[in-house]
């Protein structure tokens, strides 16, 4: 889960979603969707626009080379098939303009104990005493792009919601990810309830020097606090009828009724 925000403005240009997502919902400026579920795909064309969001962002960051991409310009590895992806999707106030992606996030499944998730990979003195239960998951593909920096700190927090209930559906037990200190700092900053669990380690494919983090989701409702931008109400954020999918309004804290 490598944290771009601090790296956003070396990338200059969104990608286009070409469906008509909002032309019966005016009203909203975001959609966030599910795109697929261990290897199901539930939308090709926002699978397509979301691995292709993923490969641009990685390649202009250099957090992945060209042959890492396949022929159609996406970013689909190994972990794919035991992963569920979600997709912001943003309606562009430009009107010749398709709406744009602004957002992804994943949790990988661990599921089995044949297949150790990325953190027992890159931190393995991490889990001498035993690999973790199958009933885990690890945050990745975590990305934020929006262009000005408070609408990138609402997908993150739009994003986090979105993996949380997800991990309540499926009655995890425990997440887990590799991130930089800025996103860690982010999560401390709004109360998330994070663990270090060893010390940062220099992983060039992955984005840099990141911290092996913990983090407990049946906690989180309890711990957030106010927002840094005091703009919304952090426990009413996450307390999301939609459960992190649907139509929101510009802060992506008012959903948007059906």
């Amino acid at each position: 889960m490598t944290n771009i925000l601090e790296n956003l403005q070396q990338v200059k240009h969104n990608l286009d979603v070409s469906s008509g997502v909002f032309d019966f919902r005016e009203d909203a400026m975001y959609y966030i969707a599910k795109v697929n579920e261990c290897g199901n795909i539930i939308s090709e064309e926002y699978f397509d626009a979301l691995t292709k969001f993923r490969a641009d962002t990685y390649l202009h960051l250099g957090f992945i080379a060209t042959s890492d991409v396949d022929e159609k310009g996406r970013d689909i590895d190994i972990d794919e098939s035991r992963s569920t992806s979600f997709i912001v999707i943003k309606k562009n106030n430009n009107t010749l303009d398709g709406p744009s992606v602004v957002g992804s996030g994943r949790l990988i499944y661990k599921g089995s104990p044949d297949r150790p998730l990325p953190i027992e990979q890159y931190f393995p003195e991490c889990f001498e005493d035993g690999p973790l239960s199958n009933n885990t998951v690890e945050v990745s593909r975590f990305i934020s792009r929006d262009p000005a920096e408070i609408n990138r700190h609402m997908v993150s927090l739009a994003i986090i919601r979105s993996l949380l209930f997800e991990a309540f559906e499926h009655n995890i037990d425990d997440s887990y990810c590799i991130i930089e200190k800025p996103l860690l700092k982010l999560l401390n900053n709004i109360g998330i309830p994070t663990e270090v669990i060893d010390e940062p380690k220099d992983i060039p494919n992955q984005g840099g020097t990141l911290y092996p983090i913990e983090i407990n989701p049946y906690r989180v409702l309890e711990s957030v606090k106010s927002d840094k931008y005091k703009i919304i109400n952090l426990k009413s954020f996450f307390d999301d009828k939609n459960r992190g999918v649907g139509y929101y309004s510009s802060n992506l804290d008012g959903v948007k009724d059906e």
